[in-house]
């Protein structure tokens, strides 16, 4: 087994038992039932528990608990991925042609 095939292997092993933990404490919630029971929902969650709500049954918005961290900073913390470095850029300007662009592109081949 090559090295990067280990780390993976040990990040699916890992990401896989949190993500059962995350779906063994989920709950959805919709977005009346959230409104008017607001208290019980955020109880729920300074408990642990990651809320799901829904608006007619499509999930729009998730809730965690402030310590928890999500995927993207667990990647952070373990250094498996970093900030870009640099700001994003600017697409290049169009190139203007005359003919179909299907002729361009076979001239590009020869």
């Amino acid at each position: 087994m090559q090295p990067s095939e280990a780390l993976w292997d040990e990040d699916y092993r890992y990401y896989t038992r949190i993500w059962a933990q995350e779906e063994a404490v989920a709950m959805e919630v919709g977005i009346r039932e959230l409104r008017d029971n607001l208290d019980r929902y955020l109880a729920e969650v300074r408990s642990g528990r990651m809320l799901t709500v829904t608006d007619h049954g499509q999930a729009i918005a998730r809730m965690v608990p402030v310590d928890r961290l999500i995927r993207l900073e667990r990647l952070r913390r373990k250094v498996r991925i970093q900030p870009a470095r640099t700001g994003k850029q600017s697409a290049p300007e169009p190139i203007h042609g005359n003919g179909i662009v299907g002729e361009f592109i076979d001239a590009q081949r020869r």
